[in-house]
């Protein structure tokens, strides 16, 4: 599954940023619903995803790369603060460019591996350019 591909703006070819991920998992795959935003004209839109079971793991960074990130200039934004609600966790982040506020909601069942594989992303980097 390539999200780059299937989370793109298709008039800006501009890859879209994710505001909602709704999930429900089914039998063999998470059921998603992505309410995306387009970092070119800020129109938003609506994706529906079927993620295998066995890929979500190696998807956690490439969605997280399309949560944290500001949806006007495209740079990875600051965690300001979350919030766990009952099906979701509210993410509050704070754009070092525009120190605006942006707000975006995980479903909970999502956020843990999405999270942990933002925190150590560039641990992972590191590791790749000293092997």
């Amino acid at each position: 599954m390539d999200l780059d591909e299937d989370l793109k703006c298709e008039e800006h070819e501009a890859p879209y940023l994710i505001c909602v991920l709704k999930s429900k998992k089914e039998k063999d795959h998470m059921a998603c619903e992505i309410y995306a935003i387009c970092p070119v004209d800020q129109k938003m839109e609506t994706r529906s995803l079927d993620i295998p079971i066995e890929e979500i793991e190696k998807l956690n960074l490439p969605l997280a790369d399309k949560i944290f990130r500001c949806e006007k200039c495209f740079r990875e934004a600051n965690i300001q603060d979350i919030a766990m609600e009952k099906k979701s966790v509210i993410i509050y982040l704070v754009c070092p460019e525009h120190g605006f506020l942006i707000e975006r909601d995980i479903s909970n069942d999502l956020y843990d591996g999405i999270r942990f594989a933002w925190d150590t992303k560039d641990q992972k980097l590191q590791k790749e350019y000293t092997v």
